[in-house]
């Protein structure tokens, strides 16, 4: 008796279970997106989506792309992270070992050397409740920017 009201209950709720619908729409290179391997997707304080590939940055107005390069002033083409900071700047990291940062206000992009040697790749940037920016890199550690310096941790420091 106990199963069959179960069962009863459970066909009474599957019926009244309403699916829904995305109108969910594709963008690829043939609409403007810069390259179709996507690592991250932010979005700046003034609306636009910063679009991360393997081959460039595109920034998206809901209607069109515009693409940017090394030669625009990024720090390298492959934009593996992003992160927005607590002024609404966005930061990308790079495969380069390079960071840029994007100011939102001023609509100027600015390369930001973590180190002299380009050695290692930022995979991972975060922002902590201070506003203090983390970059976490593949064989270099972890880096924190504390105010206007960074500063390293790595084996060493205790990281494993």
């Amino acid at each position: 008796m106990v199963r069959f009201l179960i069962i009863l209950f459970i066909m009474l709720f599957v019926q009244n279970v309403k699916s829904v619908d995305l109108n969910l729409k594709r963008y690829t290179v043939k609409e403007g997106l810069v390259q179709s391997q996507v690592y991250t997707v932010t979005q700046s304080p003034d609306g636009y989506l910063w679009i991360g590939t393997a081959a460039g940055l595109s920034r998206f107005d809901g209607k069109k792309f515009d693409t940017y390069f090394r030669r625009d002033g990024l720090g390298g083409n492959v934009v593996k992270c992003s992160i927005v900071d607590k002024d609404g700047n966005i930061w990308f990291g790079h495969y380069s070992g390079k960071l840029s940062k994007y100011n939102w206000k001023t609509k100027k992009i600015t390369v930001i050397n973590i180190e002299a040697s380009e050695s290692f790749r930022i995979i991972s940037l975060a922002v902590d409740s201070n506003g203090n920016i983390w970059a976490a890199t593949n064989n270099n550690g972890l880096y924190v920017y504390v105010m206007e310096k960074w500063h390293n941790f790595t084996v060493k420091d205790g990281l494993n």
